[in-house]
Formats: C-alpha cells, structure tokens, sequence
C-alpha cells in the first residue's frame, strides 16, 4: 500500500539487480525499477603485500578457496564445517577471509582445513586474496543476496567466484561469467563435488 503510492510518484525507482528489480514489480504493481549496478572503485585499492601467520602457513593447504567477510547463519556459516569435513583428505583447504559468528579471532577452527583470518581492512581484500594464494571465492550464503560488493571486489582481484543460484548472485555469474553457479539450496557435498573437480 504506502510503498507502492510512494514509489509510484518517484521519479524513478532504481534496483541494484534484477533480482530486487523483479521483487519490486512482482510486490509493488505498477512500480517499474530501473537496475543501475552500484560500482566499486578498484584503482582506489592501493597494491599492499600481505603475509599470512606462520600458525597458517606450516599447515597451508595446496589449493585454497575462500569464503569472504562476516559469515553468521544467512551467509553460510553453519555450511563451513561440514564443508571443510567433506573435503578431508584432499588437498583442499578453506580460508575465511574475516570471521564467523562461532569464532571472531585468527587461527585454525579445523586444523589444515578451515583457517579463520579475522577482521581485515577492506581495502587490503585483493593482497589477502593473493597472500592465501585463493583460487576461487566461495559464497555459501543461505539467504539471496540483492547485489554484493564483496562478488565485485572478487572479480577485481581476479578470482572466480562460486556462488548460489539464487539472488543477485547467481545472476551475475550467470550474466558475466566469471565463476560457478551451485543449484539452489546447495549442500556442503555439493560445493566439495564442484571444488575436487576443479581443483583435480
């Protein structure tokens, strides 16, 4: 009711995706939201080197996939254990660039297998990406997602990105390459399918 009258005498309505876009038009008749992807900018990311602890690298795993930011239930966090448990015995590790909401501090949750970085800077994403040596962004998140920055400052640092179908996310992936798309309501088997077979 109120929304829909108040979009409906703006000027324009504006989607950060088409998937917020055609929420908006399915929910709100007759407000038609125009996307305009928001930006970064990435030459404003200053080149830094970053070296990961010593507690990391003498149990560094030979192939690394990240998961990126502050991970609680809706972005995957209670995928990451099972995840990690599901990729035992390969050479495949997972690194959270940030934290989880069952550990906030640096160090490993599973040893050689599920590394916790802690809290970074934005601006220093690109030199942990590299300093980790990750070779793919995993986004495990639960709920979709309407746009996401971090996917963007994946792309800019040249990763591949793995994501849901649903959302913003899938969408992108889809649109402009640059990654994997898993089937909506993926489970931990599933990813740890994907990444044996990337990393094989």
């Amino acid at each position: 009711g109120a929304v829909a009258a108040v979009l409906a005498c703006a000027a324009a309505v504006i989607a950060p995706s088409e998937f917020i876009a055609g929420t908006a038009r399915s929910q709100l008749p007759g407000v038609s939201p125009v996307v305009i992807a928001p930006g970064i900018d990435a030459a404003a990311i200053a080149p830094r080197v970053e070296v990961p602890p010593p507690t990391y690298t003498a149990h560094a795993p030979e192939h690394v996939v990240a998961v990126v930011g502050a991970i609680g239930p809706h972005k995957g966090s209670g995928l990451l254990a099972p995840l990690a448990d599901a990729l035992a015995g390969s050479d495949v590790g997972i690194v959270v660039i940030g934290y989880t909401d069952a550990q906030r501090t640096p160090g490993w949750s599973l040893p050689g297998r599920l590394w916790i970085h802690g809290a970074y800077e934005h601006a220093t994403l690109p030199a942990w990406l590299a300093a980790y040596r990750v070779q793919a962004v995993l986004f495990p998140n639960r709920l979709p997602e309407s746009f996401s920055y971090t996917l963007s400052e994946t792309w800019a640092g040249g990763v591949p990105a793995i994501v849901p179908q649903d959302g913003a996310l899938g969408e992108r992936v889809a649109r402009h390459g640059g990654g994997f798309v898993l089937p909506a309501g993926f489970a931990a088997a599933d990813a740890a399918r994907l990444l044996l077979r990337l990393f094989s």
